[in-house]
């Protein structure tokens, strides 16, 4: 996966899509064994390397306020991604800022998920 390269007219969602279609080729046996429980977690840093590395987005993610973030597909990805993009949300805001108690119950969310699928059985790069 790290070895693919963005190509020159690429757009990034071609590029997310190409690496998304590559691990897809990978067999099971390649993949982590602890994949269903670390998932969300590395679904989060990478969405959080992505809004640290770019203000414009952290600008657009703050401007949807207090509003719930929901993805229309119900599926796996669509459920976590709003939790995600609320997470961090909330961690781009000042603590004074911040609704009482909803970022612990986000991270707490991640937390019970990686637990209940498992756990974490080697360490995240």
């Amino acid at each position: 996966m790290r070895r693919i390269q963005k190509q020159p007219g690429q757009s990034d969602y071609e590029h997310g899509m190409a690496c998304w279609s590559a691990s897809r080729q990978l067999g099971r046996e390649q993949m982590r064994s602890d994949w269903n429980a670390v998932r969300v977690d590395i679904m989060y840093r990478v969405n959080l390397a992505k809004y640290m590395a770019n203000p414009g987005l952290q600008a657009d993610l703050l401007s949807t306020g207090d509003e719930a973030i929901v993805h229309p597909d119900s599926d796996f990805w669509g459920t976590w991604n709003g939790v995600i993009q609320m997470r961090i949300r909330e961690e781009l805001r000042p603590e004074q800022e911040r609704a009482a108690g909803l970022l612990q119950s986000l991270v707490s969310q991640m937390e019970d998920y990686k637990v209940t699928s498992g756990g974490e059985k080697f360490p995240i790069p």
